[in-house]
């Protein structure tokens, strides 16, 4: 195995042997927001899941609560100080 091959664990558990490079979060890329293009390359596929699993109905009562905590910590705020 070369400097610059990679070991990756899949989610299966299968190890594989790549050429290229699996930067962390905070490891610097090289490139003009290199991490940000990376983190959302790595991200994409799961947004619209974020998205659709606060709509499940398993998941309604924690989605109505924080909807409304977040519009009464915003609020009160506002009132308390009239702006």
């Amino acid at each position: 195995m070369t400097e610059a091959e990679a070991v990756i664990r899949n989610e299966s558990g299968y190890i594989t042997h790549t050429a290229k490079k699996d930067f962390g979060p905070l490891e610097f890329t090289g490139k003009i927001a290199g991490g940000l293009r990376l983190d959302i390359r790595r991200r994409a596929p799961l947004y619209l899941s974020d998205w659709t699993d606060a709509f499940k109905s398993q998941n309604i009562q924690k989605t109505v609560s924080s909807v409304l905590y977040l519009f009464i910590a915003a609020l009160a705020p506002a009132i308390t100080f009239g702006s």
